[in-house]
């Protein structure tokens, strides 16, 4: 291949779930008859993927092959299926001519198990990898996006591309968790730890994993991603897609603590219920397994005091927790028949706030060698906390959280504001008529009254105390003591200078249309006014006045210099407008715990407050105003 290296992965693939018959040296079966119903169900999914209405696997390939229905042997029990043009072979660079490799259970296996529509090479799901991955996180990878556009990728790798990318990039649901699941399996035939679930490879896989083989309800697929190493050079990942029965699974592991806090006196008991669900590690363990791999859990359980951890003893399916020696009990988890387990476990109520800690933690063990890895930085690691806390300790106070309205308008007749008298009613809130004064208000959509110790807050959208420090003897929080709006921009729709009665022509920047949808306003300084919002009397609001000129949408009118705008002149419409640039300042005061010891030895942990007080802006603020007619007629009419 040039000077390109190639990292063939092992492909991890399929399904534990199918039964066969036959086998010969290669881990391969014998050529088969695809079945009528296998074969239908594939084409269907692939037209179904692919938007095309005509049949992919047909009985010969581009090159010739004859398709054929085969079996591949698990390395744990059992085989899966698949479908696939032509013979096995291998890679004369790599194996030699007619070479195989022998995996963990000494089954002889061929790299390519066969050939694609376009004579692509397919992969062999068990094929051993040609080097370890250091049971580094599959994510973490520099991964090629859409490999099938990038020209330094199909030149490093032809035999994996034909002239067609019929199934790369679509995101048919069933599509997508066939990848995901595929994903594992790709991980640990390459000896590396499954992607996290939040990482964009795992959330959109269809971004990197370049198509050929569709899977189907009994068979499975094959798709390949492409990643550059440190130096450079390009590398590829064999992904095998599962079969869709596969895809109904949808596993989830859990670790929790409840209640989530206990009081009472110092040296009283404090009991909490803990529950543990591994839905998805028991799932991974049916993978791990086909590839000679023990994954399992320890579930651990600690005291902590004054940052220092405690074993804290429990009980659990009929096993008795050990100490692991690090200031944690634990159980080791292997037998996952049961999905979920439900126990207790109780501590004694320190003379300081403390904190009952449990956590999961997965582990993957070499049948071989006996090594364990410990994956305390993997997705499925997950954690649970609970609060002890003696009743001498003093607690925040309840968090209380208001909402506001945000932007709204409220218009008078321009009659009304020069007479200032109420001879018209108001209009209904939020909606305007040509020359109307409009009064804009903000209030801030969030308002927060405590905020405690690693709380996240949303400070763009909330009016809120900032975050309190850390440490001490007991969690720290802030009070919102009071807080004020102090002045914003509203931004508000430009009257087009060509503008007449006769002739509305539509605001500067804006595209008339009667969709109904809120018109956004140009962002070109020449497309908009503005104007500054003053607070009112007590701070928690904002307001100033406008007139409408821009527009007198809703009004009878017929344009004869544009008759083409009469349709959007006679149709009411939505302007939206935003309040920017809002400066919000809170008065707070922090309070912080601290021991204080007495010479005799005696602690107590004690409150500390400071006030203080910060001023930070808000995120915009949109408010929508229906421009439903005009206050005034023409003396024209």
């Amino acid at each position: 291949m040039k000077t390109k290296k190639i990292l063939v992965g092992a492909l991890a693939g399929a399904l534990l779930f199918f039964v066969a018959h036959f086998a010969f040296a290669a881990g391969l079966a014998d050529v088969q008859t695809p079945p009528a119903d296998v074969l239908k169900k594939a084409n269907d999914f692939a037209a179904r993927v692919s938007g095309l209405p005509y049949d992919f696997f047909i009985d010969t390939n581009d090159k010739g092959d004859s398709l054929r229905y085969g079996d591949l042997i698990l390395p744990h029990e059992g085989t899966v299926n698949y479908l696939a043009w032509g013979p096995w072979h291998s890679d004369p660079n790599w194996d030699g001519e007619g070479a195989t490799k022998k995996d963990r259970n000494n089954i002889e296996r061929a790299r390519y198990v066969g050939y694609g529509y376009y004579g692509e090479q397919i992969s062999n799901v068990f094929f051993p990898p040609d080097r370890s991955g250091g049971w580094k996180s599959l994510s973490d990878a520099d991964f090629v996006e859409e490999p099938w556009w990038d020209s330094s990728v199909k030149q490093a790798f032809p035999q994996f591309f034909g002239p067609s990318d019929r199934f790369d990039g679509k995101t048919d649901p069933d599509l997508i968790k066939a990848m995901q699941i595929g994903l594992d399996y790709c991980a640990w035939g390459n000896e590396l730890a499954p992607p996290d679930p939040g990482s964009d490879l795992y959330q959109n896989p269809q971004n990197y994993i370049h198509v050929f083989l569709p899977c189907s309800e009994q068979t499975f697929g094959m798709g390949v991603m492409f990643h550059r190493d440190t130096d450079g050079s390009l590398w590829y990942r064999s992904v095998p897609l599962t079969d869709l029965n596969r895809t109904k699974f949808t596993p989830d592991d859990a670790i929790s603590l409840d209640p989530p806090e206990r009081t009472g006196n110092p040296g009283d008991s404090a009991a909490f219920s803990l529950k543990v669900n591994w839905q998805e590690i028991k799932s991974l363990q049916e993978i791990a397994a086909d590839y000679g791999f023990d994954f399992g859990f320890l579930i651990q359980v600690s005291h902590q005091v004054n940052g220092s951890p405690n074993a804290a003893a429990f009980t659990m399916d009929g096993m008795q927790s050990q100490d692991a020696g690090n200031g944690w009990a634990q159980i080791d988890y292997t037998d996952l028949s049961d999905a979920s387990k439900t126990s207790s476990v109780s501590v004694h109520v320190q003379d300081v706030p403390s904190e009952v800690v449990a956590q999961i933690v997965p582990y993957v063990k070499d049948k071989e060698s006996g090594y364990v890895f410990l994956w305390s930085d993997y997705y499925l690691y997950k954690q649970a906390k609970a609060k002890v806390a003696p009743n001498n300790i003093s607690k925040p106070p309840e968090q209380q959280i208001t909402t506001g309205s945000g932007l709204h308008f409220q218009a008078i007749s321009q009659r009304n504001a020069v007479t200032g008298q109420e001879i018209d009613p108001p209009r209904e809130p939020d909606t305007a008529k040509w020359t109307d004064t409009v009064t804009a208000t903000l209030t801030p959509l969030r308002v927060q009254s405590v905020v405690n110790v690693d709380e996240s807050v949303d400070y763009g959208t909330t009016v809120a105390p900032p975050p309190p420090p850390g440490g001490g003897c007991a969690p720290a929080y802030t009070t919102l003591d009071s807080w004020r709006l102090n002045s914003a921009t509203l931004t508000y729709p430009k009257q087009n200078p060509h503008y007449t009665f006769g002739d509305p022509r539509p605001p500067i920047g804006v595209e008339p249309n009667d969709s109904g949808q809120p018109i956004p306003l140009s962002s070109s300084p020449e497309g908009f006014e503005t104007t500054s919002m003053a607070p009112a009397s007590d701070g928690h609001a904002l307001a100033c006045q406008f007139k409408e000129m821009w527009a007198q949408n809703g009004t009878y009118l017929h344009d004869i210099l544009n008759p083409s705008l009469d349709s959007w002149i006679q149709t009411p419409q939505t302007y939206k407008l935003t309040a920017s640039n809002i400066q919000v300042t809170v008065d707070y005061t922090v309070h912080t715990f601290h021991m204080v010891c007495d010479p005799d030895g005696g602690c107590s942990c004690e409150e500390n407050t400071t006030p203080g007080s910060y001023t930070y802006t808000l995120n915009p603020i949109s408010g929508n105003l229906l421009v439903n007619g005009t206050g005034v007629a023409s003396i024209g009419m």
